[in-house]
């Protein structure tokens, strides 16, 4: 169980949930064993990662000296990238002062990747244009599908899934693309029956756009995965053509 409140965790997965990031970027451990409260790590790089815990601040060597001992805890972070270095580490007065971190940290991995990846810069572009697109609100974003519902999307996926192989026979997408999409489809078809629309909506978007960034490098295959995204997201009753 997290030592931390629900409410401080809500706030971690809002900062989390930003213009440079989705959730689904992350993986978000709260350990119940340790001084750690909080551990974050890139999915699609471990190396970079930060983390929030309690630790006792250094003392001087003129309060060594002194006789001065009291030693307090203080919240700390550990993050990379840092403001500056590969690595960092940052003291606070409070913990919303290190909460507050998380939104720079995001702010430093966005650049850092920008920097080291200029294949991202395509990225967000996908991922502006396809928020742009799908900026809709979801109907009764807090009901969960009915079996109905399930059924036209299970429909769709495999529609999708048929035009992904087609994609892979014609040489556009390879195999181990092929594989990882339709490794994704599965799981976002499997999320669909345990979640409520509008969350499922939400954070199949992001998935979807991390999707397009691995297949859909082409303008046309852009095309192909927006369009059946858009039929996938937005109706109640098509299919993706």
């Amino acid at each position: 169980m997290a030592k931390i409140k629900q409410v401080i965790i809500e706030q971690i997965y809002r900062q989390l949930d930003g213009r440079f990031f989705s959730i689904p970027d992350f993986e978000v451990i709260f350990p119940d064993d340790s001084n750690v409260y909080v551990e974050i790590s890139f999915r699609h790089d471990s190396s970079y990662f930060f983390s929030m815990s309690e630790e006792y601040e250094h003392q001087s060597g003129i309060a060594a000296l002194t006789g001065h001992l009291e030693r307090k805890k203080k919240p700390h972070t550990k993050e990379a990238p840092g403001d500056f270095k590969a690595v960092e580490w940052h003291i606070h007065s409070d913990f919303d002062a290190a909460l507050s971190r998380i939104n720079t940290w995001c702010e430093n991995l966005s650049s850092e990747l920008r920097a080291k990846t200029p294949a991202l810069k395509e990225l967000e572009a996908l991922r502006a244009q396809f928020d742009e697109r799908f900026s809709a609100d979801v109907p009764d974003p807090e009901n969960r599908f009915t079996p109905d519902e399930l059924a036209s999307l299970a429909q769709k996926f495999d529609l999708l899934q048929e035009k992904l192989t087609a994609l892979e026979e014609q040489h556009q997408i390879t195999k181990q693309e092929l594989d990882a999409a339709l490794a994704d489809i599965k799981s976002i078809k499997d999320t669909a029956t345990n979640l409520p629309k509008g969350l499922w909506a939400k954070i199949t978007k992001s998935r979807i756009v991390a999707l397009m960034g691995r297949v859909a490098l082409s303008p046309e295959g852009r095309k192909f995965m927006l369009d059946a995204a858009e039929k996938l997201l937005l109706s109640n009753n098509t299919t993706p053509k």
